[in-house]
Parts: C-alpha cells; sequence; structure tokens
C-alpha cells in the first residue's frame, strides 16, 4: 500500500504541474486533458521499477491466453474510467465554452476531489482482500461486507457534502465561486455511484471475470457522457445532473444485483414413472 501510495503521489503531482504548464502555454480543454494521458506511462514505469524481476529459464511460461483474456478486460475498464474521467472537459469546453470549463472542473474538483480518492483507495485494499478468497461464496460475502461499511461511510459524506456546499464553497474558496456550489453539490452525490462502480470491479476483477467489468464501465461511461452531452445543451447545472444521473442509472441497478444475495431455485424432483 505504502509503494501504490507513493506511485500515485508521483503520477498526481506530475500531472498537476504539466497542467499548470500548458494552461500557461496553451490554455485550452486540452491543458487540462493531456496531461492525463502524458502521466499514464509514468505510473507503468514506477510499478515496473517497484518489482523487479528476471526471468527464469527453469520456470515454464504460463499460458498466454489466460493473460491476454485478462488484459484485454482490464484495459477496457481502465480505458473506459479515462474517458469517462477527460471527455466530460472536452464536451463542456466544446459545448459551453472556456469560462463553463473553468467553472466545471473547479465543480468537479471541488465536488468529487476527496470523494474519488476515497473510492480510488477503496477499490486498491478491496480487490487483494477478495482475490485472496478462492470461493466464490465467500469472495461474495466479503464484497457485501465490505461494501455496506463502505457506503456506511461514503453515503453520509457525500450527502452532507451535498447540503454543505452552499455554505463551505464561498467559505473555503472565495466568494468568487460562491455561484458554483450547486454544481458541487450535484457532482458530490457522483460520488455514491463511483463506489460503488469501484466495488463491483474489484468484485469481477478477483473473480476472473473483468470483460464484464470492462462492460459494465463502458456502459456508466456512456450513460455519464451521454446525460452530461444531453445536459449541456439547456445549461451547466443541467450537464452537472446529466452526468450525475448516467451513472446512477447503470450503477445502481448493477450494484443491487451484486449486493443482494441470489435466490436458489428448488425444482421439483421428477416422478418415477
Amino acid at each position: 500500500m505504502a509503494t501504490t501510495a507513493r506511485i500515485a503521489a508521483t503520477q498526481a503531482i506530475a500531472d498537476h504541474l504539466l497542467t499548470m504548464a500548458l494552461v500557461v502555454i496553451w490554455p485550452s480543454a486540452w491543458a487540462i486533458v493531456l496531461p492525463k494521458l502524458l502521466t499514464a506511462p509514468l505510473w507503468t514505469v514506477l510499478a515496473r521499477r517497484a518489482r523487479p524481476w528476471k526471468p527464469r529459464r527453469d520456470v515454464a511460461p504460463a499460458p498466454a491466453a489466460q493473460f491476454r483474456t485478462f488484459f484485454v478486460g482490464v484495459f477496457g475498464s481502465e480505458a473506459m474510467i479515462a474517458l469517462r474521467g477527460q471527455a466530460d472537459k472536452l464536451v463542456i469546453g466544446a459545448v459551453l465554452g472556456v469560462k463553463a470549463l473553468g467553472i466545471y472542473y473547479f465543480a468537479f474538483g471541488a465536488g468529487l476531489g476527496i470523494a474519488q480518492s476515497l473510492v480510488t483507495a477503496f477499490g486498491i485494499v478491496l480487490f487483494p482482500n477478495l482475490a485472496a478468497e478462492g470461493d466464490a461464496g465467500e469472495r461474495s460475502a466479503r464484497m457485501r461486507a465490505a461494501t455496506l461499511a463502505g457506503l456506511a461511510c461514503i453515503v453520509p459524506f457525500a450527502l452532507f457534502q451535498a447540503v454543505a456546499a452552499p455554505f463551505y464553497v464561498p467559505l473555503v474558496f472565495g466568494e468568487q465561486w460562491a455561484e458554483a456550489a450547486h454544481y458541487v453539490a450535484l457532482l458530490s452525490l457522483a460520488a455514491i455511484p463511483l463506489f460503488l462502480a469501484a466495488a463491483i470491479g474489484a468484485h469481477l476483477r478477483a473473480g476472473g471475470k473483468p470483460g464484464r467489468e470492462a462492460a459494465l464501465s463502458a456502459a456508466a461511461t456512456g450513460a455519464a457522457l451521454g446525460g452530461l452531452a444531453i445536459g449541456a445543451q439547456l445549461s451547466l447545472f443541467a450537464a452537472c445532473a446529466g452526468y450525475a444521473a448516467g451513472l446512477a442509472l447503470v450503477l445502481f441497478p448493477a450494484a443491487a444485483r451484486s449486493l443482494l444475495p441470489r435466490r436458489q431455485t428448488l425444482h421439483p424432483a421428477r416422478k418415477e414413472a
């Protein structure tokens, strides 16, 4: 966990420094999006150096097909998460302009900044704990217990942020950002479905089903960006509402299927002729 934290912190710092430099050199939506793409290889390099290894000729290679299948699912899921986290800025900038993009970027950071960190940390910690369980039933039970415990923390936190936004936004960030308080409140609520996405993703990945995780991530991304684009035709407030509603529309039903214990169907015994 300490190694993971160092890698994430280094990537985040590099991201912010690049963002500040590009804002000065090229003030556009790409100044926000490009650093996310440019710092992505940094994570790979640091993770590779954190666990050095050398191939051994006396060890038979594992089946490549197993790695390919898992890689495609994980890559697809992570790509959808990155798209969801960055394409929204391009949509807002293209439809509502640079000023609205600045307000949205601030509201997104103020509303989902801390909560997103909690969601990411939860997913990182939950996955190895679920992967340690060999039995699918025990893995599902542990996932339900961890998710319900996490929801007991994240839901009050998100609701408090949404209700208190009109008070703490001008107090903490200044009166010039007071108009962004209702956008902050809306985006704060998106933390709840994002938390559920992290829990479901860790469960599917630990169960060897990254393809399902990728499909769910693609559906959530499409719904979130679709709701954002539709709402942006009306106003920035409607765009924020559409983003949060799109996530909830896909992830709440998926979470219900994962969290609720499945009932076993008993088939009546066949009568002997």
